[in-house]
């Protein structure tokens, strides 16, 4: 109630007076440990930039002995590299989880530089997801594909998938799908369509998730999740869409560290994507609409958030048990952040703005969600912030909730 309370108010006082608010509220030490980053609608902007208000914020945050944890569906390389950029901003990261809780980057050492330690928390194999995509091409005849393959990137079904993000997304796909500019400054993409794209999903360990467009006039949302929930079902046998697991559903064991089997028959979930794509106006304001094709997401019912979290807790606790954790300075305004006991859920803050943030957004002790969050993320969160990711909701929070932060 007092969190409801505290943003009540600070929607109405706006934001300075709001801050001083809760900072003369914040009587007690802070418990929060941890925080858990979601990247693309939260810790990123609009422009996919991370303002220096959030760093700054951050990076006092972990000065005081907080744990940075980067928590994403993006991929691999997507995420180290931005992990490293906060790095170079003086935001050390400990921990990224990644796919969605898949799969967990550490440091081994302990200094949050290279991120090359891994623990599996699921993924299935890229058999078993081309067994479903062959279903779902068959139903969708203008469907068009893309698949995050672990270790690898990004491997794309059809030209026009990649034409799709470059008319209706221009800057996700600058962003995410051009390369680097070769020396005559030409961009070679990232992505190109594959020749033998099921050939070469078949062949991948394993797979992250895959994002489906349906291209065909007229398409609707409704109905492309559904045909392709139907599929998933017929080829997988199991829950096929993300709202059928309750809050009290149990989780599936977690992976061992350094656990390398993917998930042999996974159960796939059909989810909205969080790609936007907006349609196009063809030959000036009172020109032609081109239609944007949507999109849906599929994925591992066994890739959540928290279940990457869970393992990031086990690690540290583990390491802890044996002597090799650090622990933060104790600060005049509260306990230290690391002070005694395990690491656990109820030190955490998640931030996450969509429905594959749910997980992490119930699993964690305290949970924000922005004011431009899906409605099934902030139903989900502990609180919803009166600010965007464009204006800093994550630093406003970390302000009020840990009185024990280093001052500017």
């Amino acid at each position: 109630m007092l969190a409801i309370f505290i943003a009540v108010v600070m929607s109405l006082l706006g934001r300075s007076a709001s801050s001083l608010l809760a900072r003369s509220i914040a009587a007690h030490p802070s418990r929060v440990r941890a925080v858990a980053l979601d990247l693309d609608g939260t810790l990123c902007t609009s422009t996919g930039d991370i303002s220096d208000g959030t760093v700054a914020s951050l990076r006092r945050f972990a000065a005081g002995g907080g744990r940075v944890v980067i928590a994403t569906g993006r991929g691999r390389h997507h995420s180290v590299g931005v992990a490293a950029a906060l790095a170079e901003r003086g935001v050390p990261v400990s921990d990224i989880v990644t796919s969605d809780g898949g799969l967990v980057l550490y440091d081994p050492s302990g200094g949050g530089g290279t991120w090359d330690a891994m623990t599996f928390c699921g993924m299935p194999s890229g058999r078993a997801v081309a067994s479903v995509l062959e279903r779902v091409a068959a139903r969708v005849p203008e469907a068009s594909f893309a698949v995050e393959v672990e270790g690898e990137g990004l491997l794309v079904s059809r030209a026009a998938y990649i034409d799709a993000i470059r008319i209706h997304n221009r800057p996700f796909f600058e962003k995410m799908m051009l390369g680097r500019p070769s020396s005559s400054g030409v961009h070679r993409p990232r992505a190109v369509p594959s020749s033998d794209f099921f050939g070469e999903l078949r062949a991948a360990p394993r797979v992250a998730w895959v994002r489906c467009l349906d291209h065909s006039p007229g398409a609707s949302l409704e109905a492309l999740t559904s045909r392709v929930a139907e599929e998933c079902s017929a080829a997988a046998g199991g829950v096929t869409d993300a709202g059928a697991q309750g809050d009290d559903s149990p989780t599936p064991p977690l992976g061992e560290v350094g656990s390398v089997n993917p998930t042999p028959t996974p159960v796939l979930v059909v989810t909205p994507s969080t790609l936007k794509l907006t349609d196009e106006v063809v030959g000036g304001v009172d020109g032609d609409i081109r239609r944007a094709p949507v999109a849906v997401t599929i994925r591992s019912v066994d890739d959540d958030k928290s279940r990457g979290l869970e393992a990031v807790c086990r690690r540290v606790n583990a390491a802890a048990t044996s002597g090799a954790a650090t622990t933060g300075t104790p600060d005049s305004r509260g306990a230290p952040p690391h002070a005694g006991g395990a690491l656990e859920a109820c030190h955490f803050v998640a931030f996450g703005d969509a429905t594959n943030d749910l997980g992490m957004l119930r699993w964690a002790g305290r949970s924000v969600c922005p004011a431009n969050g899906r409605e099934d993320a902030k139903a989900a969160a502990k609180e919803v912030s009166p600010f965007t990711n464009d204006e800093d909701f994550i630093a406003e929070a970390l302000e009020r909730y840990c009185s024990w932060m280093p001052v500017p």
